[in-house]
């Protein structure tokens, strides 16, 4: 699926969920587990805006290579505006260790080291 402001259309037991999907790499040495969100309240709208076109709960799935080891996270639009104000700014640093202790963040991590 690639349409503006996500980039999967997956489905579980009968719900859909629209996922844009951001992904980065860290140097070696280099332990930071924020994403720089590039227009973050922009990205918001067209996430929203074409879920809506799609019936489908928004989410993030962030991927984090760093130190050899693969971090990822599904995370609810929803849990991200509860811990974020998300920013008209035109960038937004997001840490995504705030986020893992909320009980609707998936996570998992791959060491591959």
């Amino acid at each position: 699926m690639r349409h503006v402001g996500i980039d999967i259309i997956a489905s579980k037991n009968g719900e859909r969920i629209g996922i844009s999907v951001k992904s980065r790499s860290r140097k070696e040495g280099t332990n930071n587990f924020k994403f720089t969100m590039i227009k973050p309240l922009e990205h918001v709208r067209k996430i929203k805006e074409t879920c809506a076109s799609f019936a489908c709960k928004e989410y993030f799935a962030f991927i984090l290579d760093q130190m050899g080891i693969i971090y990822g996270y599904l995370i609810p639009l929803s849990v991200i505006e509860k811990y974020y104000s998300v920013s008209a700014k035109s960038s937004q640093d997001w840490n995504m260790q705030k986020l893992t202790n909320d009980a609707n963040t998936i996570s998992f991590q791959l060491n591959w080291a």
